[in-house]
């Protein structure tokens, strides 16, 4: 027991960041953990790397495989995908047990979208589950929740308003629910956990 100990002692002092895509880490609980950075609020966070080479080997099966090894892991998972439709967004989205579409309160945002759904239906199908948000929700030059849910072909889901305390939650590193309960953005939030939350669903993307 002890050799056993000291060498997955050994193992993690000699670990690098793009090592979260080997097998040997992402599949050892105790390994996987020195990857993840802690938050007050009970999260666990897998940040970027400091320098794009350092995730070179990953690949969309390795994506693939560690998020399934998180999701045995935390009860839930979320994934901040690129707005680009790559190969690790399409690998995200493909274990994904719900899939939050954000498109925000512009005819081009909403253009996308629309374009991105079509794609991923095609190459993966439509997830168990989608919640379609539309954020900064605000009207401007004529354009309001219901021009975009034409433009999209489908419902929105969720509404969430502009807010003060977004910006300002980015720069001090903390949730901008903490910084003002209640409010409206505080209540659009809670309805989209309380969407996923119904299915106690474990990958979002």
């Amino acid at each position: 027991r002890l050799a056993a100990l000291r060498s997955r002692e050994d193992l993690v002092d000699e670990l690098r960041p793009g090592d979260v895509f080997e097998v040997r880490s992402s599949m050892d609980s105790l390994v996987l953990k020195t990857f993840l950075t802690s938050h007050a609020g009970g999260l666990w966070v897998l940040c970027a790397s400091p320098t794009p080479t350092v995730v070179d080997r990953a690949t969309p099966e390795a994506v693939s495989r560690l998020l399934q090894r998180l999701a045995a892991e935390f009860r839930y998972v979320v994934v901040d995908t690129g707005a680009r439709l790559d190969p690790f967004t399409v690998a995200a989205v493909g274990v994904a047990t719900d899939h939050v579409a954000v498109t925000s309160m512009d005819v081009s945002s909403a253009r996308a979208l629309r374009r991105q759904l079509a794609m991923l239906s095609s190459v993966i199908g439509v997830p168990e589950s989608r919640h379609v948000v539309l954020n900064r929700a605000e009207r401007a030059h004529g354009v309001g929740p219901r021009e975009i849910e034409s433009l999209l072909g489908i419902p929105v889901d969720v509404v969430v308003p502009t807010a003060a305390e977004v910006p300002a939650a980015a720069n001090f590193g903390t949730p901008a629910v903490w910084r003002k309960r209640g409010g409206p953005f505080g209540k659009a939030v809670a309805h989209l956990v309380q969407r996923i939350h119904e299915g106690e669903l474990s990958v979002v993307a």
